[in-house]
């Protein structure tokens, strides 16, 4: 019965690493997958927001933390793209 415990005790500690590892390395994926999903968001806002509106996003980070003219022109790219809105309509949010 003591060795059939220890080695059960074995077995769980055994599991427990495994699944710690497992955890780990999914960790690890979703972290470079949010890295690169940012890194794509920054290079078609770069592509894509006026020099201006860049401008206005880095002083408001810098003053703030963050960015509401960012989140604004996010909304308005995303219309234009969609249709809903011209580039005319953009106001300085779009090259």
């Amino acid at each position: 019965m003591i060795i059939y415990e220890a080695n059960q005790a074995e077995t769980w500690a055994e599991e427990a690493e495994i699944e710690e590892q497992l955890n780990q390395e999914e960790e690890e994926k979703l972290a470079k997958e949010q890295e690169e999903y940012e890194k794509q968001i920054i290079a078609e806002q770069d592509a894509n927001f006026s020099d201006e509106a860049k401008e206005q996003i880095r002083k408001e980070i810098d003053e703030e933390g963050y960015s509401k003219t960012s989140y604004y022109c996010d909304q308005v790219m995303t219309a234009v793209q969609r249709g809903d809105m011209s580039k005319d309509e953009a106001g300085g949010c779009l090259k």
